[in-house]
């Protein structure tokens, strides 16, 4: 469609970032930028609610010429570069069959906003069309708190956080109008709308400016979907004479991308561990440097202890078109400082904090909430995204108001498994994920039968009663993820303790880290059968073994996962393209 000659041009050189923002691809690190989070603040302890990595740009130019045309653009720092091209109807005037007034964003997630956005505009589908913005919760700026906490645009970095919407009004339209009007409903205290004038970003409140033929707008969140907001925002633009009737009036309906957990099964990036451990680092560096990856971050900033994983979870979200944009969630745990997720908020990287610390009603749930509890599958059939899975007690789960959010995504549906028989409680205890040879889910799983099996000794009635409630989670896991025996892999552990107080006897092989094709697994107290046993069968889906030293994790009921964190790569180039 066109409204006016050479309107493609002049859309290209005043959105043009919003063009090529969109299907380019990311040049820094993390790939983005990070959104969400309502009031989040880099040393926050309080509730953000919800946050999401912005990527990129979402929008661009909706009107043009004649036969189309192009813009390049790059970004040298984090941002995005690629190129878009628009494909319009020609000669001045209005497009055929359209109105004088058109409004159109990136509604069928190509990465351009052209004529084929012309559909869904006001209907929206997991599945098939409608349009994505972010929510602004990284840190351009480096002021040490999140973007979306003001209502202004923080320069070049902070415009790419911005899904576009074209505006276009026909010459003769604009002739009896007297202003344009546009306003956001179903979202508006959770979404900030900017429109692009000559001296840059400003924060729409009504009213633009003045009515023109082209108008751009930009539009972030300010956090993610959650329990009391379905993601849902409709932008209506309406064209009013003097008397403030409508003219014309068009609306877009749009959605905050979901924040996605990665599953340990995804490709490394970055590994984490504490600065307070010298025993694990190095062997865990002799693996990532064979894998050409760079050797682990080691911090201790402020209070923090030694439980990597469990003071944070590192996700992702993603505009269509724009690469995937990192976003970390501070753990909520009770009586422990989690300081490491605010050091990683900065320029494409996001913070989120998702409700407060509880207290546990029961003292034998005092590390229900801790983010070990916290796991996300491989891909599984009917789940490409993966199905996230959190473990529970008789007496409660982990943190509910976690996973009214983690529900609120969308496209990972949760489901949980019986914990309360661990002293810890945590399902990185008992089962996690890696890729066999063709990409498909294996899961491992402790196992004191498969113990027995290997030494043929020590499989007393506490471990009898441990191997059904991992049975019971065996039967969980087929049902909720179409798994086979096949596709699970017992690891022999023999546990102790009594009563709903067990631990592992050894090194747990469950509570391990898979990097790029290797599982690194504690070594602590592990009979030399059960590593033989567990390299056998692993060496069967094409994953190595190398056993590293967690002695210094062990005598505090964790193990290697429990120790570190990791930056993953989305198993999906495009999420959209991997929706349940």
């Amino acid at each position: 469609m066109a409204f006016g000659t050479g309107s493609l041009q002049t859309i290209v050189v005043t959105a043009g970032l919003a063009l090529w923002a969109l299907s380019g691809c990311s040049q820094g690190n993390g790939g983005g930028n990070a959104a969400a989070g309502s009031n989040a603040s880099a040393g926050g302890a309080g509730s953000t609610s919800g946050g999401h990595v912005g990527s990129g740009n979402a929008g661009a130019a909706s009107t043009g010429s004649g036969t189309g045309g192009s813009a390049n653009g790059g970004s040298p720092s984090g941002g995005t570069a690629g190129q878009a091209t628009g494909a319009l109807a020609g000669g001045g005037g209005v497009a055929p069959g359209r109105g004088p007034l058109a409004v159109l964003t990136d509604t069928n997630r190509d990465g351009a906003i052209d004529d084929k956005d012309a559909a869904g505009l006001s209907d929206w589908a997991w599945k098939s069309s409608g349009a994505f913005f972010i929510a602004n919760t990284d840190d351009d700026d480096k002021k040490g708190k999140v973007d979306a906490t003001d209502q202004v645009v923080n320069g070049q970095a902070d415009e790419k956080d911005l899904a576009r919407i074209a505006i276009e009004v026909a010459p003769e339209l604009l002739g009896k109008a007297a202003r344009v009007s546009v306003s956001v409903s179903g979202a508006a205290e959770r979404v900030h709308l900017f429109e692009k004038g000559e001296a840059g970003w400003t924060l729409l409140k009504g009213a633009l400016s003045k009515a023109v033929q082209h108008i751009e707008l930009g539009i972030e969140a300010t956090q993610f979907a959650d329990q009391d907001w379905d993601g849902f925002a409709i932008v209506k633009v309406d064209v009013l004479d003097a008397a403030s009737a409508s003219l014309a009036s068009q609306q877009v309906k749009m959605r905050v991308a979901p924040w996605i957990m990665l599953p340990s099964s995804a490709k490394t990036e970055l590994l984490y561990v504490s600065s307070q451990t010298s025993a694990l680092k190095p062997d865990m560096d002799a693996v990532l440097t064979a894998k050409g990856l760079p050797a682990s971050k080691a911090s201790n900033p402020g209070n923090q202890d030694i439980w990597f994983q469990d003071t944070m979870e590192i996700g992702y979200t993603q505009l269509p078109g724009s690469p995937p944009l990192h976003v970390v969630m501070k753990a909520q745990r009770p009586n422990a400082s989690d300081d490491v997720a605010a050091t990683l908020l900065g320029p494409d990287f996001g913070f989120i904090s998702i409700g407060t610390p509880r207290q546990p009603g029961d003292e034998e749930d005092h590390w229900m909430d801790w983010m070990g509890n916290l796991e996300v599958t491989h891909p599984v059939p009917g789940y490409p995204l993966g199905r996230i899975y959190y473990g529970h007690s008789s007496r409660t789960t982990f943190h509910p108001t976690i996973v009214e959010f983690l529900e609120a995504q969308g496209v990972q549906k949760p489901f949980t498994i019986d914990t309360e028989w661990l002293v810890i409680q945590h399902v990185d205890e008992v089962m996690n994920f890696v890729p066999d040879q063709n990409g498909k889910a294996k899961m491992y799983i402790a196992s004191p039968a498969a113990a027995n099996a290997v030494l043929g000794s020590g499989y007393d009635a506490g471990n009898k009663k441990i191997q059904e409630y991992i049975d019971a989670t065996i039967e969980i896991a087929k049902t909720e993820l179409g798994l086979s025996d096949a596709d699970i892999l017992p690891l022999p552990t023999f546990f102790e303790g009594g009563g709903t107080d067990w631990a592992p006897k050894w090194s747990s092989p469950s509570n391990a880290v898979y990097v790029n094709g290797t599982l690194m697994i504690g070594k602590t107290a592990t009979p030399a059968a059960v590593k033989t046993d567990i390299e056998q069968k692993l060496s069967t889906i094409g994953v190595e073994v190398a056993w590293v030293d967690d002695g210094e994790y062990n005598p505090g009921g964790g193990n290697v996962h429990c120790g570190t964190n990791t930056t993953k790569t989305p198993v999906c180039a495009q999420f959209t393209d991997c929706l349940p």
